[in-house]
């Protein structure tokens, strides 16, 4: 088993973040734009890679705050309720780390630091937080996709794929800057991607083949990254000269 990829990277300057990049190279060479709505929304272009904000960690939080036993909003049916909030949408549209330059990555600790606090406003409804969050959500991901000047199809794959009134806030955001969603994917690769991911970066590392790239996580070079546990049985070999 692999497990602790961030680790090297970040003792090499790194922020250890985004990884998935160098698996979507080999894995998806035909394509060029990547977008994962996982709990943190991040997107590839090319070489370059970077975390947009915080997504399916804020939504869930807010669909269980409604119901306890939801785990999430399931096709976006509860933000369809909802109508979104222009002074919530300010709030979170001038978070200052918004306005960063890549690389950049985000994490759980600032999740509930910076974000929580905003989204704790009891004064709008769950549905309309729900609703104003998947705008906040397309605005990022359309001005972060802008200012990189990235056109032609993107692949959208993570759990927040599967949110319909997300998605559909993502397509409207789109068509203003001519970026097109790949709809022609086999639901598995969204919903695996990146499982298959980083079970491609394992074999990398047991190959003691790079699976990091400075490009995209600031680090001072690329490295093997991961901690390999071996079975207790022996009988395994690693590959030769890791780096």
């Amino acid at each position: 088993m692999v497990s602790n990829f961030r680790n090297k990277d970040v003792a090499l300057g790194g922020q250890g973040a985004p990884l998935v990049p160098c698996a979507e190279r080999a894995l998806f060479p035909e394509i060029e734009l990547f977008l994962n709505l996982g709990g943190i929304a991040n997107i590839s272009i090319g070489d370059s890679a970077f975390d947009v904000c915080v997504c399916n960690m804020a939504l869930n939080l807010l669909a269980s705050r409604s119901e306890p036993s939801l785990d999430y909003d399931a096709n976006g049916q509860m933000a369809g309720k909802g109508a979104v909030s222009q002074d919530l949408l300010e709030g979170l549209e001038s978070i200052e780390w918004c306005q960063t330059s890549p690389p950049r990555s985000l994490g759980a600790e600032w999740f509930e630091e910076q974000l929580l606090p905003i989204l704790n406003d009891p004064s709008h409804s769950i549905e309309d937080r729900l609703a104003t969050y998947c705008r906040h959500i397309a605005l990022r991901v359309r001005d972060s996709l802008k200012s990189s000047q990235a056109a032609g199809e993107i692949l959208i794959i993570g759990g927040g794929a599967n949110n319909l009134y997300l998605f559909n806030e993502l397509k409207h955001e789109f068509a203003s800057i001519g970026v097109l969603v790949q709809v022609e994917v086999d639901r598995q690769v969204i919903d695996f991607k990146e499982a298959l991911s980083f079970a491609y970066l394992g074999w990398l590392t047991l190959q003691g083949k790079c699976n990091t790239m400075p490009s995209v996580t600031g680090a001072q070079r690329a490295a093997v990254s991961g901690s390999i546990h071996l079975p207790s049985g022996g009988g395994f070999r690693l590959s030769q000269n890791p780096v």
